[in-house]
């Protein structure tokens, strides 16, 4: 983040307020073996990409269980599937406790607000930040499964990291 920057001078940042998905010092216990593991791995600490990206993954895994989809299925049928399926879901990973998808791919979540105080970045409670969600508009009225962040949590069911591919999603660019 901003005071990891190399000779940045992080007097500059202090009372900066930022609007982030993603706090590594968060202290909920998800983040925390999200950290500690990324660290293990990677020998640094994870920005809110690889959040992002570590999100994505579960949140295609909980849309491929939403709609029972299979290897044997055609790759139509699973696409068509995986598009209903996400907006069909709601998330709870890293970068929000509840994302959901409007059909056009565009998230929804809460953002975590991080005041700069004397060098360190302090998570706030984000009620009463203006605009009330970080990314996307207002969300889709689909219902929800409810999925969660499996390996985070203690280790996804039959899948290791390892095997897990990144992938960013996005909206249409706009």
């Amino acid at each position: 983040g901003i005071l990891s920057m190399e000779n940045f001078n992080v007097d500059l940042a202090e009372g900066v307020m930022l609007l982030t998905p993603f706090a590594a010092d968060a202290t909920d216990e998800l983040t925390q073996n999200f950290v500690k593991n990324y660290q293990e791995a990677y020998g640094e600490i994870p920005n809110q990409f690889a959040a992002d990206s570590y999100d994505a993954i579960y949140a295609i895994k909980a849309a491929i269980e939403d709609q029972n989809l299979t290897p044997d299925m055609s790759v139509s049928d699973i696409c068509e599937g995986l598009k209903k399926g996400i907006t069909n879901i709601t998330f709870a990973g890293l970068t929000s406790d509840e994302i959901t998808w409007a059909a056009s791919g565009e998230p929804t979540k809460e953002p975590k607000a991080v005041v700069i105080q004397d060098e360190n970045a302090v998570i706030k409670d984000a009620e009463g930040v203006p605009g009330g969600v970080a990314q996307g508009g207002a969300p889709d009225d689909g219902g929800g499964a409810g999925a969660g962040v499996d390996a985070a949590r203690g280790g996804a069911a039959g899948a290791d990291e390892e095997d897990l591919a990144v992938v960013v999603l996005h909206g249409d660019g706009g």
